[in-house]
Formats: C-alpha cells, sequence, structure tokens
C-alpha cells in the first residue's frame, strides 16, 4: 500500500473483549472486565449471543489502567507493522457496579460539584471515552506524530471525537468521514 502512495488504517474495538481468547492468551484481562451493577461483567449489547448459545464477548472498563496499557500495546504493534492510522469502533463506557468505578464517579459529581442525574452520568460517560483517545493519540504520536486515531461516533458522541484527529459515523444522521 505504501508504495502505491496508499495511507493503511487498522480496525480496532476500544470496549470488546473476545473472552474466550483473551483469558486464555491475557490472563490478566479478567480484571479489566467491565463490571454492571448486578455485579457481573457487561456484554456487548449489539451481538446476538443466543445463536453461540453463550456470551463471547465482554465490554472492558476503558478506564482500567491495565486495559489502557494493553490498548497502547495495541498501537505499537500496529506502528511497528506500518498502520498509519487506527479507527477504533464499540466506543462505549458505562459507570459499572465495581467500587472502583462508582468511586470515580462520584469523585467525577464531588469535583464538579454535579448532581446526578442522566445528564451527568452522559458527561461522565463522554469525558471517559476523550480522556481514553487523549491518551491513546499522545501514545501513538510519541512514536509516529502524524499517527491518526480516530472513532466511529454516532450523534450523541460527536463532542467525544473532539479528542480525535477525525470522526466517522454510521448512524445516518451525518455518515461519512470528517
Amino acid at each position: 500500500c505504501h508504495k502505491s502512495n496508499i495511507k493503511v488504517a487498522a480496525y480496532m474495538s476500544s470496549t470488546n473483549m473476545f473472552v474466550d481468547d483473551m483469558l486464555a492468551h491475557v490472563p490478566e484481562s479478567r480484571d479489566w472486565l467491565l463490571i454492571g451493577d448486578h455485579g457481573k461483567p457487561v456484554p456487548y449489547g449489539a451481538a446476538n449471543f443466543k445463536r453461540m448459545g453463550r456470551t463471547t464477548r465482554m465490554l472492558a472498563d476503558i478506564s482500567h489502567p491495565g486495559w489502557r496499557a494493553y490498548l497502547k500495546r495495541r498501537i505499537d504493534a500496529a506502528i511497528d507493522i506500518g498502520v498509519d492510522a487506527i479507527e477504533y469502533d464499540n466506543v462505549s463506557y458505562v459507570i459499572g457496579g465495581s467500587e472502583r468505578s462508582k468511586r470515580r464517579y462520584r469523585d467525577f459529581l464531588e469535583n464538579n460539584r454535579f448532581a446526578d442525574s442522566a445528564a451527568t452520568r452522559e458527561a461522565y460517560r463522554h469525558e471517559t471515552e476523550r480522556r481514553l483517545f487523549r491518551e491513546l493519540l499522545a501514545h501513538a504520536r510519541k512514536r509516529k506524530p502524524d499517527m491518526i486515531i480516530f472513532h466511529n461516533a454516532n450523534y450523541g458522541g460527536y463532542s467525544v471525537s473532539r479528542s480525535d484527529t477525525l470522526i466517522s459515523t454510521e448512524d445516518g444522521k451525518e455518515p461519512g468521514y470528517y
């Protein structure tokens, strides 16, 4: 591709873990699972697991330092093979049921003098996502100054994309790349 002056982008998920593979090859990933209010890992919401007979994709806690370090290792591997950009899909974060997650959200409320509401939970979610992408872009650009990091954002998440160098969307309201 590069010989033909074509840039190459890798497509990755920022939140999904295919748990069978991850637990077999990265055992510490067990600690990175997003724990929901019910005290169990949160499954990826857009998949139909009934046909599989079991849940094969779970969400990672994108605020967990171990998960963030793993994403950076994946960026390094992509740069090592010559990738020019990374598009992240499956971008979502929820306030989970773990004590760590609840504490981080309480700190967010206290530090900003916010009351808990649907709007503040959404603001917290977006802020957590923004921080992740800023951190990933900074990491990538230490090694490759012209690296592009972007993610697939739908209408409600466009503001998160201000932390990226490109916005993509598939929601139909404003489809395309910006």
